[in-house]
């Protein structure tokens, strides 16, 4: 990859659906920190702009992150975050984290509809929990113990189960840490690569509050997710303080 040529942080397209996919199973195959998605879930996660990627100037995928919705609880899952092995260290991980967040709570207005904000992560998978918490400020919400024949592919413990914790979503920390990462975004990788963030066919709330129109795409501004999320305004609904209370 040219040191000169842009990582791009974008939506996976329905057509490209098949090819993210295997992507994501050859890495979760070899990972059984991730729980292994099927076609047709990507699929579906593509259909719904619900699923990001990153890519090299090649077309070549490096990470995934997607968002996707309890059909039970109604609640959200921030999950799937990959990053290819010889991209680790460059703040990848984060980078779609953030961006798949604000996807979530721009275009589903989760909190706005009572619906909470949450991440699953497996024993002994140290690096999504520090993303999460530190620069996320999710909180622990519970341990999860799960027989293993319900999480085929996942890590299992001596007793047979799939051991891992949940952790939520906090208003306003989160809101505010999301919104100062966009602040403070410099349009580089950690090791100085640069990175555009692109935002296809952005929510009509938030067009003219950080978004700057490119013939049907837009890239990422310093504010753009920080404005979407004033505009929104979402720290300020009682709900969200009783939750926390």
């Amino acid at each position: 990859m040219s040191s000169d040529m842009p990582v791009v942080i974008a939506h996976v397209q329905p057509e490209e659906a098949r090819d993210a996919f295997l992507w994501h199973q050859g890495f979760s195959s070899a990972n059984d920190h991730l729980f292994p998605r099927t076609l047709e879930e990507y699929d579906q996660f593509a259909e719904n702009r619900q699923l990001r990627c990153a890519r090299d100037d090649d077309g070549n995928y490096l990470g995934f992150c997607y968002h996707r919705q309890d059909e039970e609880t109604l609640e959200w899952e921030l999950g799937g975050v990959m990053v290819g092995v010889q991209q680790r260290g460059k703040s990848l991980g984060l980078i779609l984290l953030s961006v798949t967040l604000g996807d979530l709570l721009i275009d589903s207005s989760p909190l706005d509809e009572g619906q909470w904000v949450i991440s699953h992560v497996v024993e002994g998978n140290p690096m999504p929990r520090g993303l999460l918490t530190t620069h996320l400020k999710f909180k622990h919400r519970k341990e999860l113990v799960i027989p293993g024949h319900m999480l085929p592919g996942l890590h299992t413990q001596d007793d047979g189960n799939v051991h891992g914790d949940e952790f939520e979503m906090t208003v306003p920390e989160t809101l505010c840490s999301l919104a100062n990462w966009c602040d403070d975004w410099t349009g580089t990788l950690r090791d100085g690569t640069p990175a555009e963030i692109e935002l296809r066919e952005p929510n009509a709330r938030t067009v003219g509050r950080g978004f700057q129109g490119n013939g049907g795409r837009a890239r990422i501004t310093d504010r753009t997710f920080g404005n979407a999320l004033a505009y929104n305004d979402f720290g300020d609904s009682p709900r969200h303080e009783r939750r926390n209370a």
